[in-house]
């Protein structure tokens, strides 16, 4: 195919947008802000109530800005009063701060099996791993889709006397049956770091409809003080403060969520209808009650058509190494946490053979807003070009 690349849109698989005009509005934002208080001001409030808004001003009455998203799963267990001798349950496939939030409260984490169908957890796994120091579970939206059965199992924890937490930090305007991501557990936590589907550079919000949660969560947000006297502090804490100009540029990235959505979701369209019946690759597609945000677009590799000498590792990294000639990145789910370095240190070695096996052979193609329909046109066609390259059995 004809195909001229684009810098505006790199084949990468995130990549930070902010239109001109939002551009154009911040620079007056900025001005303001430098002229004024620069952390925990009126932008910061406005930006907390837009996003609880925007996920259900029903259900999310409460938002609590904060500095990363890690910052937020550590807020959301400390408002669940969680620590030494507890137990979380937690996914196998997640960014390690999942689980390292849980190590900084003083719990442990119980890693649990995935879904090969959708890369988020195994419930039925999880129930399995309850024991009686068993508190609470942490639900991950992997690549933004949200598991279908989430209400069925959710109701299930909840009657083993478990608290929910969301890691919504994929899943940015995700919805299941209209509903959206960060409204389903008892407490949710996003992500704006600068890879996500919206982004404040740094930054992460907890949500909650739980007044008393939401009054200890903004205590934790500014270092434990009193919440009736700002010179006594109540509770220990980290400075969890968020600044102005992050806010400003989070109200900015929710006015353009809509459209960033809508441009993924075209993106993931093109490569549904490029792979459904390829036979090289599967793709992992979400349930049809579900949109997903499309933070990841994730693919299968059937490497049985492959030389069997070849593991599906190295046929990820020839394909990846080859596709860098084209400007085109891909990358892969993350390292199983029962397997980072640190995770080993805490809970020894941990086997979970069917999730080790499944998350071998999957790649992540490009995939944000700024992709045009060509753009994932091209991405398949050079993949296909690479893969058929490779010496396959038929």
């Amino acid at each position: 195919m004809s195909y001229l690349p684009n810098k505006d849109r790199p084949l990468t698989t995130a990549c930070p947008y902010f239109p001109e005009d939002e551009v154009d509005w911040l620079r007056g934002e900025l001005a303001d802000i430098l002229h004024s208080r620069l952390s925990m001001g009126e932008k910061t409030a406005e930006f907390e109530r837009k996003f609880s808004d925007y996920c259900s001003p029903d259900v999310r009455r409460h938002g609590i800005a904060v500095p990363s998203g890690t910052a937020a799963l550590e807020v959301a267990l400390r408002c669940l009063f969680l620590g030494e001798g507890d137990e979380v349950l937690v996914p196998c496939q997640t960014f390690i701060a999942t689980a390292v939030a849980v190590c900084l409260v003083g719990a442990t984490p119980v890693v649990t099996e995935i879904d090969p169908k959708t890369l988020n957890m195994d419930f039925e796994d999880a129930l399995s791993k309850i024991t009686p120091k068993t508190r609470a579970v942490i639900i991950v939206h992997f690549g933004g889709s949200i598991s279908p059965n989430i209400l069925y199992y959710i109701d299930k924890f909840h009657l083993k006397g478990l608290h929910v937490i969301e890691d919504a930090a994929h899943a940015h305007g995700a919805t299941l049956n209209n509903r959206k991501a960060g409204t389903f557990g008892d407490l949710s936590c996003f992500s704006f770091y600068s890879t996500k589907v919206m982004t404040t550079g740094q930054g992460g919000m907890v949500l909650t409809d739980d007044s008393l949660r939401a009054e200890f969560a903004r205590s934790l947000q500014n270092r434990g003080v009193s919440p009736d006297d700002p010179n006594k502090y109540i509770t220990w804490s980290s400075n969890n403060q968020f600044t102005e100009i992050a806010a400003s540029m989070g109200l900015s990235q929710l006015n353009c969520l809509p459209f960033f959505l809508y441009r993924r979701r075209v993106v993931a369209k093109i490569y549904d209808r490029l792979f459904i019946g390829n036979k090289f690759f599967t793709p992992i597609m979400p349930d049809v009650r579900c949109d997903s945000s499309y933070w990841r677009y994730t693919v299968v590799i059937n490497g049985f058509y492959f030389e069997p000498a070849w593991t599906k590792l190295a046929i990820r990294k020839k394909l990846s190494d080859a596709l860098l000639q084209d400007g085109i990145h891909i990358d892969w789910p993350y390292i199983p946490i029962h397997q980072q370095p640190a995770m080993v240190t805490k809970l020894g070695h941990v086997s979970l053979p069917r999730s080790e096996e499944t998350l071998q052979h999957h790649i992540c193609l490009p995939m944000h807003a700024r992709l045009e329909p060509e753009d994932a046109e091209y991405v398949f066609e050079r993949l296909m070009f690479y893969t058929r390259d490779l010496q396959w059995v038929s």
